[in-house]
């Protein structure tokens, strides 16, 4: 791997150790090794880490550009991007990532972390469209969520986590691609997850889908969705406002999701030091900071969390927003439910499940008087 030119800012020396360190560290493919070898590997990238966040100011730099060296090794781009996102979680580092992610060899990662990862970079508006895609070419790719009761999210769900965490156009090419070929083993998937989508133009697309072959339960799905779907019915009587509904939303558009990453991060970290150092003449103190963490954490989550309980208490609330929201008030209902969906668990699929609902229900009389006939 040459020494990259754009890696020439950060210290020559330090850059230099690190190409070297990482051309004879990722020299292998994690599938491909025995237990004792990926012990051995794994302490050998231990090197490459201690040795970035030893002078991350002027690591991070070299890092990055030996990432998005185009020959570089895969498992490196995408082992080195966590390793990115660790120093320098920034934006660029984010669509690094995104790249480096969508460049790697599925056999060679843990599947929820590859897809739990790109949902969150779709949510923060990067194209991870071609993951939704690679996931639904293999309709033996499963894994099991252990912090959700072993909650299985097979070819359809970690679909629905890829394609619904982005913005329905960037997504909306790719699915009818998909969905328009007889043989593709995620084709329904695909016609699925393009009938959760509430715009004029997704609308559109799925009237012009090439409906031959597929099977019949799909075929009435789509039918159903573009004919005669179940609606929401307003409330007679309201108790929330529009004004209510739109001050939830916007508050809860506003959380502060980078300042809880680090601190998720942080809490973590305090989590471990305190495990350890229980016989530290300093383990108060880190009790201290642990507690001062998870406060501010919870104050932060507030907003969230009231938006979770306005339409998740167990009143029909669905109903009281049909009856009081505008057409106008889709875009934030959208953006939420994309925030939801990218939490990668079987209560996202729920919520979306209900927020979708909803928006199909103020939509359908708009896109179904303006889309023509296939």
């Amino acid at each position: 791997m040459p020494f990259p030119a754009t890696a020439r800012a950060g210290s020559a020396a330090g850059c230099a150790d690190l190409m070297r360190l990482i051309q004879t560290t990722y020299t292998f493919k994690p599938s491909k090794l025995s237990r004792a070898e990926q012990a051995t590997a794994a302490a050998n990238m231990d090197k490459v880490w201690k040795l970035v966040k030893s002078d991350p100011a002027n690591l991070a730099p070299c890092l990055r550009a030996a990432i998005e060296d185009p020959h570089a090794d895969p498992w490196f781009r995408f082992d080195g991007s966590n390793l990115l996102m660790t120093v320098d979680p920034s934006p660029d580092s984010k669509a690094v990532q995104a790249r480096a992610y969508l460049g790697a060899d599925l056999a060679d990662v843990e599947p929820e972390i590859w897809v739990e990862t790109l949902a969150q970079r779709g949510w923060e508006g990067f194209d991870v469209s071609e993951a939704g895609a690679r996931w639904l070419a293999n309709p033996k790719m499963k894994y099991y969520i252990a912090a959700h009761g072993g909650f299985p999210v097979d070819a359809i769900a970690g679909a629905l986590f890829l394609f619904g965490s982005m913005e329905e156009p960037l997504s909306r090419d790719a699915l009818v691609k998909i969905a328009n070929q007889q043989d593709h083993p995620g084709r329904e998937a695909a016609v699925w997850i393009l009938c959760t989508h509430t715009t004029r133009e997704s609308f559109l697309a799925m009237k012009q889908l090439n409906v031959a072959g597929l099977s019949q339960r799909a075929s009435e799905r789509l039918k159903r969705r573009l004919e005669n779907p179940e609606l929401v019915v307003p409330a007679a009587n309201p108790t929330l406002s529009r004004e209510d509904f739109l001050k939830t939303f916007d508050a809860a558009l506003n959380t502060d999701w980078d300042r809880l990453e680090k601190l998720s991060r942080r809490k973590g970290e305090l989590e471990q030091a305190v495990l350890k150092d229980k016989g530290d003449p300093k383990h108060s103190d880190l009790l201290i900071q642990l507690t001062n963490n998870n406060q501010e954490i919870a104050e932060l989550e507030k907003p969230w969390m009231a938006f979770i309980d306005l339409f998740w208490s167990g009143k029909p609330t669905e109903k009281e927003a049909m009856a009081v929201l505008k057409l106008d008030d889709t875009p934030p209902l959208r953006t939420l439910r994309r925030r939801l969906i990218a939490a990668c668990n079987q209560h996202a699929i729920e919520r979306y499940v209900n927020l979708t609902e909803l928006l199909i229900s103020m939509t359908w009389k708009r896109d179904s008087a303006s889309a023509p006939a296939k």
